[in-house]
């Protein structure tokens, strides 16, 4: 029995593997792949049947864990296929530590032992429409009170009132970028305009006459936006005759900070307790890195008014700025935060507008809107009348 056992479970793996890894056949399409998988978790012992699930959760769980972004789409597309065609392996949708790496892609949350992982925004925002896909599944069929989607129904209720806090704060923070050009001054602000006009990075040069000054900041947090020459709110057509935008670009810039700030993170780790952060030329290297396309950001984030990449630029922007500090703090230089009078264009305004549970989640619209469709129920490739 124990032979046999052993058996199931690793074709089951070696199934999954198959099937996941593989590049030549969308999941979605590999219907007869994805029936032999079914059928080999199902057992007429209870007990087996359960084991087996455990082990398909297991192999999900890791490649959600270790998966590249193409890999991580095959294996939701799995799920995807599992729940909306109503089979119901609660032992997989309720597995505790699947449900946790699904929350901490979806909502951004850091684990011990993944400090440093990085997942791109086109993931975070796949795996966030399936959840909330199957949510409105479980909904719309009367499944709410069926355990085996219990889990389910957790993150998606978790992902949906992060959307909501989200997109308020997102609404207070636009509403005070657009009021006033008047912010607390910045540390790392550049000394010449022309770094943000001259090297590719989306803007054409319009005007000379909006040069900004360097400024340094002792006092409070170093890496908030910077204050412009004048304290005199811009309008939004001022801001934009200062340069016109190519919007195409911005994805590229918001890429360029999220793996710029994941390179700083990175590389600070090799920094002794007993020594300096600038005493590492590859850290310094990573540094300047940041520091310059944090200058995009901000420039990106004076000049847009489109919610939808406003909210993608704050996050960019606050991934920076925790990397820059703590540069600052492994080079000793690094100032407790001092109150500030001007906490509606400051506080709200940038790193502290986002709890843990909503950080980065933007525009419930857009995120409402693109959401995977699963294969309806009544065309279910997998129907067999077993019930699960």
């Amino acid at each position: 029995m124990g032979f046999l056992k052993e058996k199931a479970h690793t074709e089951i793996t070696d199934e999954l593997d198959h099937l996941l890894l593989s590049s030549d056949v969308p999941v979605d399409r590999n219907i007869t792949q994805v029936r032999k998988i079914i059928n080999l978790i199902k057992s007429e012992s209870r007990y087996e049947y359960r084991e087996n699930q455990t082990e398909a959760a297991r192999v999900i769980r890791k490649k959600l864990k270790h998966g590249d972004s193409q890999i991580i789409l095959n294996t939701m597309a799995l799920l995807d296929l599992f729940i909306m065609n109503g089979i119901k392996f609660g032992a997989i949708y309720n597995n505790a530590k699947l449900l946790d790496r699904l929350s901490m892609i979806s909502l951004k949350e850091i684990s011990d032992d993944q400090v440093n992982t990085y997942y791109e925004p086109k993931v975070i925002e796949a795996v966030r429409n399936y959840v909330l896909n199957w949510y409105d599944y479980i909904e719309r069929n009367g499944l709410s009170d069926i355990r085996s989607y219990k889990g389910i129904i957790s993150i998606a209720e978790r992902i949906q009132k992060g959307i909501e806090r989200a997109e308020e704060k997102l609404k207070k923070t636009a509403q005070s970028l657009k009021s006033s050009s008047s912010v607390r001054p910045g540390r790392y602000t550049g000394t010449d305009e022309d770094d943000y006009f001259n090297d590719d990075n989306g803007f054409s040069r319009s005007s000379k006459n909006s040069r900004q000054t360097s400024t340094r900041n002792e006092g409070g947090k170093n890496y908030e936006l910077h204050a412009r020459k004048s304290s005199t709110p811009t309008s939004r057509n001022q801001r934009r005759s200062r340069g016109s935008i190519d919007k195409s670009k911005i994805p590229i810039v918001i890429s360029d900070a999220i793996s710029a700030s994941v390179v700083l993170n990175n590389s600070l780790t090799m920094v002794s307790d007993d020594s300096f952060s600038r005493d590492y030329p590859e850290v310094e290297n990573a540094f300047n890195k940041a520091r310059s396309i944090r200058r995009k950001i901000l420039q990106y984030l004076q000049l847009v008014t489109d919610e939808k990449y406003l909210g993608e630029l704050i996050h960019a922007n606050d991934q920076l700025v925790n990397a820059l500090e703590k540069y600052d703090k492994k080079n000793g230089e690094f100032e407790k935060d001092e109150p500030e009078e001007d906490l509606e264009s400051s506080e709200e305004g940038m790193s502290m507008f986002m709890s843990s549970d909503d950080e980065s989640l933007v525009n419930k619209n857009h995120i409402l809107g693109n959401r995977p469709r699963g294969i309806s129920v009544a065309s279910n490739p997998f129907g067999d009348g077993h019930t699960f």
